[in-house]
């Protein structure tokens, strides 16, 4: 199941990148389940146009993003659109085809249908253990009769519904399709959608230009990249909370980013940024750099501005309103440098005892 929800991830970048849109702009509606029916509709930020919608119905996981196509070359491995493309979650070329053999193996049957066609991803050969994708086009009169029927209604006005239209979308059914396959229990399905920030939106989280600050208890060691988490950790030490970032590279299994100094270089752009979004936060900032025993600030040092270092001071200086501690580093007992002595600030950094004047 856990490559169902990859999939989820697959079509969100291909809804970002046919409507021209950002990452941190773009937000599905979540409706849940309505009568055994789950969905999620993915709209235009400004315009509310519809762009694509998640299905889940009697067993059978449905995802369609309007105006994209599927062309031939999506089933080679190591083919991909998102190399270099920094909104998009995927570089390998492999998520699409591993995703649809996973789910094959399973049990359950796959089913895309797109550029005129219907691709069914199955098992076949002689012991059927070849996987093979098996393209099937509709009949023109067919064909001809379902884009006139959407055309009439486009003459109409009409707005588009929560259905596909097998020339111009792309739609991915994962489950018991046509009486082939085993259905997706919604228990199981429930369970999963966990691990899609975009699916189980957080109660308390802070935007940034960089990722998202999870505030919420729930979602604390955990790391999303572009919406979906990653099972592995970059640090021994845990997370104080939980974060959503828009850059990265992960290796093969999506375990952890790739490059660790660039995670603590953007963990600590996302406090910095957060703590002039909102009042409080810069006292969880400066307790951690303090404690220094939570993968939140390890490494954070080096990349701490001189502005968000100022702050962090002016903070100190708000707890020390009688002036009883005395702040110095292991080579300075400067006081006015500590602001610009970033990398000190939780490595050297000591309160002193009331006995220290200023």
């Amino acid at each position: 199941m856990i490559s169902v929800l990859t999939t989820v991830r697959y079509r969100k970048d291909a809804i970002v990148e046919t409507a021209g849109l950002q990452q941190k702009d773009f937000e599905p509606l979540v409706k849940g389940f309505e009568k055994d029916v789950y969905i999620v509709e993915a709209r235009h930020p400004v315009t509310g146009k519809l762009l694509g919608f998640v299905r889940f119905k009697k067993g059978v996981l449905e995802f369609t993003n309007f105006g994209a196509q599927l062309s031939r070359r999506a089933l080679d491995i190591g083919e991909t659109s998102k190399r270099g493309n920094l909104e998009a979650a995927g570089t390998h070329g492999e998520g699409f085809k591993v995703g649809s053999l996973i789910m094959a193996r399973c049990g359950y049957r796959v089913q895309y249908e797109a550029s005129s066609f219907r691709w069914t991803v199955k098992f076949g050969g002689r012991d059927e253990s070849m996987l093979y994708c098996f393209l099937s086009d509709l009949k023109d009169h067919t064909l001809q009769k379902q884009i006139d029927a959407y055309q009439k209604k486009l003459a109409k006005g009409t707005s588009r519904e929560l259905k596909n239209n097998i020339w111009e979308d792309v739609t991915v059914r994962i489950g018991k399709i046509r009486g082939h396959g085993l259905k997706i229990e919604r228990e199981d399905f429930e369970n999963r959608i966990k691990v899609s920030i975009d699916l189980n939106r957080p109660s308390n989280l802070i935007q940034t230009a960089r990722g998202s600050l999870i505030l919420d208890p729930n979602y604390c060691n955990k790391i999303f990249l572009k919406g979906l988490l990653l099972e592995g950790k970059s640090s021994e030490k845990p997370f104080k909370f939980g974060y959503n970032l828009l850059e990265g590279d992960v290796n093969r299994d999506r375990e952890r980013l790739i490059d660790p100094a660039e995670e603590a270089k953007v963990l600590a752009e996302i406090w910095a940024e957060a703590t002039q979004l909102q009042d409080g936060v810069e006292k969880e900032w400066v307790a951690m750099l303090r404690e220094n025993k939570f993968a939140d600030v390890h490494g954070v040092a080096n990349y701490i501005s001189k502005d968000a270092a100022g702050r962090i001071w002016q903070h100190l200086l708000k707890l020390d309103a009688a002036g009883e501690c005395f702040y110095h580093d292991s080579q300075n007992c400067d006081r006015a440098s500590f602001p610009f002595r970033i990398t000190l600030l939780y490595t050297d950094m000591l309160v002193g005892c009331r006995d220290h004047q200023r």
